[in-house]
């Protein structure tokens, strides 16, 4: 078993930066942070006179291309489900082994994706605040939201993977992985932000720093959306395996 796993992993690997829907999905972690700003109007509320605030305000924003992650994670499952091929996965490595490869492949590329998201979104940020006669200012607190972006990516993707497996359906993923956050977050964020900094994307936005009274700290909502994962992972591989067992 502990041969057929690592070779699992780079099987699952190579699908994963193989999709032909690749460079679409991935493009995700960019343009949900353009919708924020831009829908939200945020650019109108910056005080672009203190460029070190409104570079971590709009760098903050980066995150919610998390949402991106989760839907790329849940698609490393849907996918295989939408040309049935998953059982034949079953057939070439145990149900375990490959629930755990697809949970790992998920957490690897939605840290990845995150990587590049927010070297792109920094370069977007620099060119709003250029636009807006600001500068880029970088400090210690720009590395604490990167690792926060990248931690909350990778998070993200598992907690999409496990939405993959519990649902296995492709549109039903867009609709629960991107659709409902993007129409019910917001509205919780302004008028029960006490009750969503500890659901998965409140937590969210406070592991990426974002710039809203009553959020969890870094640390603290790092730990909850940890903890929402692994809720998550566990109830997934829990009705897999009364699934391939019945």
């Amino acid at each position: 078993m502990s041969a057929v796993l690592p070779r699992q992993l780079r099987a699952d690997l190579v699908k994963a930066r193989s999709a032909p829907t690749l460079v679409t999905l991935s493009s995700l972690v960019i343009i949900v942070p353009v919708l924020v700003v831009f829908i939200t109007g945020l650019i109108d509320t910056l005080r672009f006179e203190d460029a070190d605030s409104a570079t971590r305000t709009l760098l903050a924003i980066g995150v919610s291309g998390a949402l991106g992650c989760a839907f790329y994670g849940s698609y490393l499952v849907t996918r295989d489900e939408y040309y049935h091929g998953m059982d034949r996965n079953f057939l070439m490595a145990p149900a375990k082994i490959v629930f755990a490869s697809r949970v790992i492949v998920a957490a690897i590329v939605g840290a990845g994706l995150s990587v590049i998201g927010f070297a792109v979104w920094s370069l977007v940020t620099g060119f709003i605040l250029a636009d807006h006669d600001a500068t880029f200012v970088f400090s210690p607190e720009v590395i604490a939201l990167a690792l926060g972006n990248i931690v909350a990516g990778a998070v993200a993707a598992i907690i999409g993977c496990s939405v993959g497996w519990l649902v296995r359906n492709y549109y039903v993923t867009v609709v629960v992985l991107l659709v409902l956050p993007a129409m019910i977050a917001p509205l919780m964020l302004n008028r029960a932000r006490d009750i969503e900094r500890f659901l998965p994307v409140g937590a969210v936005a406070g592991l990426g720093g974002v710039q809203l009274d009553g959020l969890l700290g870094q640390l603290a909502a790092g730990l909850v959306l940890v903890g929402w994962a692994a809720l998550f992972v566990a109830v997934a591989w829990l009705i897999l395996r009364r699934r391939v067992n019945a």
